[in-house]
Formats: C-alpha cells, sequence, structure tokens
C-alpha cells in the first residue's frame, strides 16, 4: 500500500554534479539528500492554507542574495489537495508592489485564476486575498505569482493533487523534484540585456544557472547529456519510488 509521505526535495550536495534530464539519474542524486520543505507548511486547518509572499534574503549555490519568497522559501511550501475537495488559500502580499498567485494547469472559477487586470485585480501590498477553489482533477502541479517578474525571483511552489481512486499502482514514497533557473541579477536587468531597451514581460532569456529545488547547479547551462553523473539507477532499496518531475 503506497504511503501519504510525500519528501521535498532539496539536493545540497547538487552543485558539484552534472545532470541529464531524461535520466534515472536525476532521483538518484535527488533522492540520495536529505529531504525537507522548502517554504514553512502552509495548511492551518484541514482545508485551509495560509501563504505569505515576501522579499527575503536566500542563500544560493553558496551565494546570498534576495528573492520573493512564500512562507519564507524557495521553493514555496508543497500544496497537496485531494481530488472532489474545496480548499481555501489565503494570500497575504508583504510587498511593496503587487503580487498574485496562479495556479498552473488547475481548473478553476475564472475569478480564481490569479492573473492581474484579467481575471482579478491583483493583491496590493499590505493586503490578503482568499482563493476558493473546487479541486476537481488531480495530478502534479505548480503555482507562481502572474505579477511583474516575481516568478523569476523566486515566487513559485509545486502542487499536488491526490486522485479520489487510488492510483493503478503502488509505491512507498513519493518524491517532488523542481528544476528552476536563478540569476542574482534584477531580471529586468537580465531583459534589457537580451531584448534591448524596451521590455516585453512574456519574453523569458536563456539563463546562465539552473537550479534544483532551490538549490543552485554549476554557472552553465543545464546539460543534455549525463556528465559527470552515471546514467542509470543505482540506488539499492527495497521500497517502490515515485517521482514527480517540475520544470519551469
Amino acid at each position: 500500500m503506497s504511503s501519504d509521505k510525500l519528501a521535498f526535495l532539496n539536493r545540497r550536495g547538487f552543485v558539484s554534479g552534472a545532470l541529464g534530464l531524461g535520466s534515472a539519474a536525476l532521483l538518484q542524486n535527488a533522492i540520495s539528500s536529505e529531504a525537507q520543505a522548502a517554504g514553512a507548511p502552509a495548511e492551518t486547518s484541514p482545508g485551509v492554507y495560509d501563504l505569505t509572499i515576501a522579499k527575503t534574503r536566500v542563500k544560493v549555490g553558496g551565494k546570498s542574495g534576495r528573492g520573493v519568497t512564500v512562507n519564507g522559501g524557495i521553493p514555496g511550501p508543497l500544496l497537496r489537495f485531494k481530488e472532489g475537495d474545496d480548499v481555501t488559500i489565503n494570500v497575504r502580499n508583504t510587498l511593496s508592489e503587487d503580487s498574485s498567485i496562479h495556479w498552473h494547469g488547475v481548473i478553476l472559477p475564472n475569478a480564481m485564476d490569479g492573473v492581474p487586470k484579467v481575471t482579478f485585480p491583483g493583491i496590493k501590498p499590505g493586503q490578503t486575498f482568499t482563493y476558493r477553489i473546487p479541486i476537481r482533477q488531480s495530478g502534479t502541479y505548480w503555482y507562481h505569482s502572474h505579477s511583474g517578474l516575481q516568478e523569476q525571483s523566486g515566487h513559485y511552489g509545486p502542487l499536488v493533487i491526490d486522485p479520489i481512486r487510488p492510483d493503478p499502482f503502488k509505491y512507498q514514497r513519493d518524491y517532488v523534484v523542481m528544476l528552476s533557473d536563478w540569476t542574482f541579477e534584477n531580471p529586468y536587468s537580465v531583459l534589457r540585456k537580451r531584448w534591448g531597451r524596451t521590455i516585453t514581460i512574456k519574453n523569458r532569456p536563456s539563463s546562465t544557472s539552473w537550479t534544483i529545488s532551490g538549490k543552485m547547479g554549476p554557472g552553465r547551462p543545464l546539460p543534455t547529456a549525463c556528465g559527470g553523473v552515471r546514467c542509470g539507477w543505482t540506488r539499492q532499496t527495497s521500497q517502490m519510488l515515485r517521482g514527480r518531475l517540475i520544470t519551469i
């Protein structure tokens, strides 16, 4: 019988190796590290979740900088819902600018979609917006800001929705790995360098660094081959592991 325990991975030692997508080496390296939540837990009572958006000093790849965090972490906390539930998510904005959360891939009422000036006004500084979402699907998703370039500064997190009916396969452990990129530069400066003085938010440049669950890898693009890591599953375990890979 599969366990309901889900560990969110932060690979502390990942910066020392290269990793190829499409390889079991991804989970091999991630699972061998300490598993812990990035942002603070969000559920305050059954079906009710509290999220706080803030500017926070963070450490990525041994360097310090300021990022936009959710509940103090990059990525934000893992949110885990159940198909058929109705959830309430209170989002408090402590930034000095408007913010938002868009629930990527989730079917929901239009007013709860979280896109400023399209489906709602946005969340003003110092205010709290309450999302009320009926969960009518299952799968692996993510959430992120739809305000300016806050997503590029760390405002994102993983979302898992468990199905009403059990999965057709059994597993003992369930892991989420979230791949993103990171820069200590102001995201608007990065855009100006690539696209010139006129900034179009929907255009996103290639990054020079990448992260796994918030921890930065080498200062070069994500490799397309296995590099210095063997391509294969070598971890000895008697348990069946489920891996959920989110790339943004």
